[in-house]
């Protein structure tokens, strides 16, 4: 048989196999299978999964999350138009692609998180505790601007027309009220340009560059002693320190205050109550010496550089939650001796230097872990939510002005016990001055009488040696006198001796001389 007369057969065999209600090529659809699909060469990952937390999570990694988000709102992005978007430059890539050959650990680390865009490290407790680590550790010179550049999500940059010399010159000349800048403690000029431009951006109507005085705000003490602090890192550019300070400035003005010093009260009667109903007790508002803590942070309590640079890292990284983590580690460490003293004592503890005083343990901070942060926050917010008190806004402002009164007052005391003591000293010295003037008196007066005879037996040697050069000098004429007469005698004797020669030799009598 032949090959057609098979196919024939074979096809009359399915035809008459054919269910009722279905035609022959309905049957061949069910008999033959799909074509097999060619690989897809463009297939692409997944998108990484949003970051999140749960109320298990630790304060690190809660506070890690929501940094990200705050960087990513659209209040911190530059919208004058001084600026310019700037995702990631050529620039930037060429100096992250210059490091990727170092062979040091930790830039290869800060590298990989530079080029974690999506920020997927922060979705574990490994990757938060290994960023704390590397932060202890210390970030590198060569890279710390472009791990704030990420961090920060610093996406723009001065359009070309600008520089930060010329936003100077601008300022300087635009009428800008920068006294203050003066008159604070930063005494670097550099850093007084800074934020003298800062002022200049923060202030500006960016439509036509003019200031609103009733809009005004001077900049607060915490950018002011962050710019001391940002001003010292090596290997930033002043409009790099410009981009820095935006952002953080941002981060302070959105802040909320009255939250923060809630939440570090609550962790404080949760962690340490006995502290806490110790000091609360006394009367004493620790609410006022959080703001004072907050404002002067990096002056007036780290003297080290590199305790200030790292606590700004955290705050970059982690918030301002860090600075209560800070907060609970010093009343910590300083229990014993709270508890131990009272009243104005205490008072003078709490708002002194000395809780801040010996070395920075930052292993210690990062065990302090107040496990309940979200329901301090809820508790606050739920507390301003149902306040029926119509007149909240005017009580918590006159209460802001009263903590800066407060922070005033503790000021011009400290000002007030600097000069008390410059003062004691001063008379302390008034009065060794005095007693050595007296001791130098008397023997002047000593010394004066001590002359004053001097000069009497100098006069009465002075006339007895006259006295007797006078009768050795009668005595020197009297035997001369002698020695003189003595001659003339002789002389007179020769002579007559010389007569009588010749009265023998002359019949003529020689007369006398006599």
């Amino acid at each position: 048989m032949s090959t057609d007369a098979q196919d024939t057969s074979s096809h009359e065999d399915k035809v008459d196999s054919v269910p009722v209600g279905e035609t022959i090529e309905s049957v061949q659809e069910h008999n033959e299978a799909p074509p097999v699909l060619p690989p897809r060469s463009d297939s692409k990952p997944l998108p990484p999964q949003p970051l999140s937390f749960s109320l298990s999570d630790g304060i690190s990694k809660i506070s890690a999350i929501r940094q990200v988000e705050i960087y990513s709102s659209p209040q911190f992005h530059e919208t004058s138009d001084l600026f310019v978007n700037n995702i990631l430059g050529n620039d930037t890539k060429d100096k992250v692609d210059s490091l990727k050959s170092e062979s040091d650990e930790s830039i290869q680390y800060w590298i990989s998180i530079i080029e974690d865009y999506s920020n997927q490290f922060l979705k574990d407790n490994e990757g938060i505790e290994q960023l704390e680590q590397k932060i202890v550790t210390g970030i590198p010179a060569e890279v710390r601007y472009l791990v704030y550049l990420k961090t920060l999500q610093v996406r723009y940059k001065l359009t070309s027309k600008e520089t930060f010399s010329g936003l100077l010159t601008k300022a300087k000349y635009n009428g800008g009220k920068f006294e203050y800048i003066e008159k604070s403690s930063v005494a670097d000029s550099n850093t007084k340009d800074l934020l003298t431009v800062l002022d200049y951006l923060v202030n500006q109507v960016s439509k036509n560059n003019t200031q609103v005085e009733s809009l005004r705000t001077n900049l607060s003490k915490f950018i002011i002693n962050c710019a001391s602090v940002i001003n010292q890192i090596s290997n930033f550019s002043s409009e790099e320190k410009l981009y820095v300070l935006l952002k953080l400035n941002k981060l302070y003005t959105n802040l909320i205050k009255q939250e923060l010093f809630y939440k570090i009260n609550r962790s404080l009667e949760d962690q340490l109550s006995d502290v806490f109903k110790h000091i609360t007790f006394q009367g004493i508002n620790l609410n006022t010496l959080y703001k004072e803590i907050l404002g002067n942070f990096f002056i007036d309590y780290f003297e080290d550089f590199g305790v200030n640079l790292k606590i700004l890292d955290f705050v970059i990284f982690e918030g301002f939650d860090f600075i209560l983590r800070i907060i609970i580690w010093v009343f910590t460490i300083n229990q014993s001796k709270i508890l131990q003293l009272e009243g104005d004592e205490l008072l003078g503890l709490i708002h002194s230097k000395e809780l801040f005083t010996g070395p920075v343990n930052f292993q210690d901070i990062l065990n302090i872990q107040p496990i309940e942060i979200i329901k301090y926050e809820n508790e606050f917010h739920l507390i301003h939510a149902n306040s029926f008190n119509s007149n909240r806004n005017e009580l918590t402002n006159l209460r802001e002005i009263n903590d800066d009164l407060m922070i005033k007052v503790n000021e011009l005391n400290q000002k007030i016990d600097t000069l008390q003591t410059t003062h004691q000293e001063i008379m302390n010295q008034s009065k060794e001055y005095e007693e050595q003037l007296t001791k130098v008196k008397l023997e002047n007066e000593t010394l004066v009488q001590v002359k004053s005879e001097l000069n009497t037996k100098y006069e009465e040697l002075t006339m007895k040696e006259n006295l007797q050069n006078t009768i050795k000098a009668n005595k020197e004429f009297s035997q001369r006198n002698n020695e003189l007469q003595q001659q003339v005698d002789e002389v007179k004797l020769r002579i007559e001796e010389m007569k009588a020669k010749l009265s023998k030799v002359s019949p003529v009598p020689v007369e006398s001389t006599n």
